[in-house]
């Protein structure tokens, strides 16, 4: 049995839902991909929950990540939690 705190339930629900209006209402020159490597620098990259890119960029085949030029929205999803949890 594995149980999941209520933040990692709020974050995959969240996570889904907005993936799915993304893609939805996503324009047809853009695409949707989630946890997608973005390269920001050498040896520097990010990895957010969610990205929206260009159709050509995410038509490239054997690409393991996507030019930060290549991104034009890039979502990380946080939970609420106690106000203590984040610098002011």
């Amino acid at each position: 049995m594995v149980f999941v705190s209520s933040h990692a339930d709020f974050h995959t629900r969240m996570l889904s839902l907005l993936e799915r209006e993304l893609r939805r209402r996503c324009p047809a020159h853009l695409r949707v991909r989630r946890e997608a490597s973005v390269v920001l620098g050498p040896r520097q990259t990010a990895r957010p929950d969610l990205a929206i890119l260009c159709a050509e960029a995410a038509r490239r085949t054997g690409e393991t990540a996507y030019e930060a030029s290549d991104v034009l929205l890039a979502v990380e999803v946080i939970a609420p939690g106690p106000a203590g949890d984040f610098p002011h």
